[in-house]
């Protein structure tokens, strides 16, 4: 069975400065069957890779003693050979280091190598040296099963998603099994004692394989839990995407929030002509009023409510960043997101920040650690509690607040989190490579560094949409 067919016809460009497929970003009008002409919103079906940083699980060059290779869920990585110090960053299951022997403290149970970016490991965490051709990369956390699909970081997606549907749907440690080992189905209400966590309220799963025991279909998760497949709906990557900023492509910038209706002037006013779709994308203007109401002129000679649209303008270069420096700015008025290089916007994408309740902070920062991926949860007022599995390309800037891929929904351009800023994941993606502080080869995270700085600014929309 393939488990991901919503990401297997996409292609992967081989050269550094290939950009997003323009896909629905082509606005030209085009005549429906009826009701007028079209505008198309995204797509992804011509997505393409852009390279640059190493894959989280890119095969490294051995060091002088070959290879580590990860087998626990995650090490840590520290700056010197000794565990008094700070962590600067992990590696996760699967991934391979480059070794050279060290000799260090507080390793009793292993041996310290040293690994890329001058980060040391013990193995006694959770690592062993192996010859390069016995490495295995995307292991299962149990150890009882390869993968059948190791993270990526050339996909829209890193991994493959789900969400749980069923209440209190049961999250196993292991498989039931009799008292001699063999698989026994899992009862429809099963005791507690058969479960490692009766999942209530929104969760998001992370997905390394899929296994038949006893006549039932389970998913195996990242972190090596079970779950039924009946419990649980697939989340294929949406086709939201911004833009590359070039010579043809310039802020300002507008998004639909929404399909939204087109209208166009007849001898009798001002008539519905055709419909814009969600997240479709045109070149701004001035706003124009007629009876009343404001327009933006659109393709094709069209005006469409300036309601209905978020615009991408440009920013001036906060103080205390260089004119050489890369920066990102988040605009909460608009819910937009522009990366620069200088004075130069060379990205711009629609975001969701903190919804009412969970305010997104202001201000200047700096990233200051980076994730491929990484599990969040927490407190929700209206589910109770929440658990996202590996969120991917997490940037934080000030504390638990974020940067992040938002896999889950598909509503940028309106307040969404309880905090984050959350990104359309090809997006979010883009702006992890291209950011400061690039993660080495086989290293899952990096903190306590200084990386591009982030500015947010403007007020959340006061109907917190």
């Amino acid at each position: 069975m393939t488990l991901w067919p919503a990401l297997s016809s996409f292609a992967h460009a081989e050269t550094a400065n290939s950009s997003l497929d323009a896909g629905g970003a082509d606005i030209r009008a085009e005549q429906a069957p009826a009701g007028g002409m079209h505008i198309p919103g995204p797509s992804l079906a011509g997505w393409k890779s852009q390279r640059g940083a190493a894959s989280d699980s890119a095969r490294p060059t051995p060091g002088s003693d070959g290879l580590l290779e990860v087998t626990a869920f995650e090490v840590e990585i520290y700056p010197e050979p000794h565990r008094r110090y700070y962590a600067i960053g992990n590696a996760r299951q699967g991934n391979l280091l480059p070794a050279s022997a060290a000799s260090g403290r507080d390793c009793d149970d292993g041996s310290w190598y040293r690994v890329s970016a001058g980060g040391y490991v013990c193995t006694g965490d959770g690592a062993r040296l192996v010859a390069p051709g016995d490495a295995q990369i995307g292991r299962a956390t149990s150890g009882s099963a390869p993968w059948l699909w190791a993270p990526s970081d050339e996909t829209p997606h890193p991994l493959l998603y789900a969400r749980v549907i069923t209440k209190r749907a049961p999250r196993l440690s292991a498989l039931p099994t009799d008292e001699h080992g063999e698989p026994i189905p899992l009862p429809a209400e099963p005791k507690s004692s058969q479960v490692e966590r009766f999942m209530v309220g929104d969760y998001f799963l992370a997905l390394a394989g899929e296994r038949e025991h006893a006549g039932q279909r389970f998913y195996q998760t990242v972190q090596g839990r079970f779950v039924r497949a009946d419990d649980i709906e697939l989340k294929p990557a949406q086709p939201m995407h911004g833009e590359a900023l070039t010579d043809d492509v310039k802020l300002p910038l507008a998004f639909t929030l929404d399909d939204a209706p087109l209208y166009c002037h007849r001898a009798s006013g001002l008539e519905r002509c055709g419909t814009i779709a969600k997240h479709a994308r045109f070149a701004a203007a001035e706003l124009v009023t007629h009876e009343g109401k404001s327009y933006m002129p659109g393709p094709e000679g069209t005006l469409v409510a300036a309601d209905a649209l978020r615009v991408a303008r440009k920013a001036e270069r906060p103080s205390g960043v260089s004119s050489r420096a890369k920066w990102v700015h988040v605009d909460l008025s608009q819910q937009v997101l522009v990366a620069y290089e200088g004075d130069k916007p060379v990205y711009t994408t629609l975001v969701s920040s903190g919804r009412d309740g969970y305010h997104t902070p202001r201000g200047l920062f700096r990233v200051e650690r980076k994730y491929f991926t990484k599990t969040m949860r927490g407190d929700d007022d209206v589910s109770g509690s929440y658990e996202v599995q590996e969120i991917p390309w997490v940037m934080y800037y000030d504390g638990n607040y974020a940067l992040h891929g938002a896999y889950w929904h598909n509503l940028f351009g309106r307040t969404k989190s309880h905090g984050c800023t959350n990104i359309p994941p090809v997006d979010a993606r883009w702006l992890y490579r291209w950011a400061d502080l690039e993660l080495p080869a086989g290293w899952h995270s990096m903190y306590h560094r200084k990386g591009t700085y982030v500015y947010i600014s403007g007020q959340t929309p006061a109907d917190g949409k």
